[in-house]
């Protein structure tokens, strides 16, 4: 398979030791949001918010949330969104980037500055959904 640049999905970018990309080596080629979801990401990264080194890690941290799905929702709580936010944490971060968590392109914004304040990097919030199976 390949990924998002047309690199292998199994090798992240910026020399990253994490290499549990199961859900983007398996699915994301399948899944019907995929394609969409790499035009959101470029309007990401044109922003400069979002190192390149997080590329692959965020893809299939945000692939494992909601198979890149901007619009889906979780049935046992208030989550939903490519970063599966709860309505407090959705509140929290438009408030403190002063933008729309209704806006795909935000979300992913949004999912990178939740998983930097609270993880650091993408790969450190995968090693803990590994563990949890959320992050």
């Amino acid at each position: 398979m390949r990924g998002i640049y047309g690199e292998s999905a199994s090798v992240p970018k910026g020399g990253s030791s994490y290499t549990n990309t199961w859900k983007l080596n398996k699915e994301a080629l399948k899944a019907p949001g995929y394609q969409t979801y790499k035009g959101h990401l470029a309007q990401a990264l044109q922003t400069g918010q979002i190192p390149d080194s997080w590329v692959v890690a965020l893809t299939e941290l945000i692939g494992r949330e909601s198979t890149w799905n901007p619009s889906v929702g979780n049935k046992k709580s208030s989550a939903w969104g490519y970063g599966q936010f709860l309505s407090s944490t959705r509140s929290q971060y438009e408030k403190k980037m002063g933008i729309s968590y209704s806006n795909p392109v935000n979300q992913i914004l949004m999912t990178a500055q939740y998983v930097k304040d609270r993880y650091g990097s993408p790969e450190k919030a995968l090693q803990f959904w590994d563990k949890n199976n959320w992050y």
